[in-house]
């Protein structure tokens, strides 16, 4: 009995720890885990059986058969490969079904609520900024003046043909 609760103690330690501790841990953390756990459990193996392994002789007679071996095994796992490669002798034909086929709005609704979303915070936020905003998709549209005051600069050097700044992009959408 005295071996018996620490034993159930340890199994529920441990299936706590594999059910919700490991799948919270990324691939390259469980590789390097993996791996330094088999480094050990192979390092105190050697060491408790070091003795074991010295006198073992059993297996100085196949040296000499090894390479025959290896070239037997590579040969077997090429001839198993390529019969994977290769269909089999019989064919089966696909039965025709019918895919059900799902009607979806077109793509251009998908930004519909956002966008609708994205303006009426904007719309709500103007009263605070005491600013003027206009949502009409016309490019420029929260800054007149400064609109102006670039369709008069580049009216005077002749950089943007009255249209605003020459560098942006025309087929930028609109900010709102």
């Amino acid at each position: 009995m005295e071996f018996f609760l620490p034993s159930i103690l340890l199994l529920l330690i441990s299936a706590a720890i594999v059910f919700f501790v490991i799948p919270r841990f990324g691939p390259l953390v469980l590789a390097v885990v993996s791996l330094v756990l088999l480094t050990i459990g192979m390092y105190n193996h050697y060491t408790l059986f070091q003795n074991e392994y010295r006198a073992s002789t059993w297996q100085l007679g196949l040296v000499a058969f090894a390479p025959y071996i290896m070239i037997g095994v590579v040969i077997v796992m090429i001839i198993l490969y390529l019969t994977y490669l290769l269909p089999s002798g019989a064919t089966s034909s696909v039965p025709n079904v019918k895919t059900n086929t799902i009607n979806l709005p077109p793509p251009e609704t998908a930004t519909n609520v956002i966008t609708e979303g994205v303006n009426n915070a904007i719309r709500a936020a103007a009263p605070v900024a005491n600013i003027k905003i206009n949502t009409t998709n016309q490019p420029n549209a929260l800054n007149n003046n400064n609109n102006n005051n670039n369709n008069i600069n580049n009216n005077n050097n002749g950089n943007g043909n009255g249209r605003g700044n020459r560098n942006r992009n025309p087929f930028s959408p609109p900010l709102l």
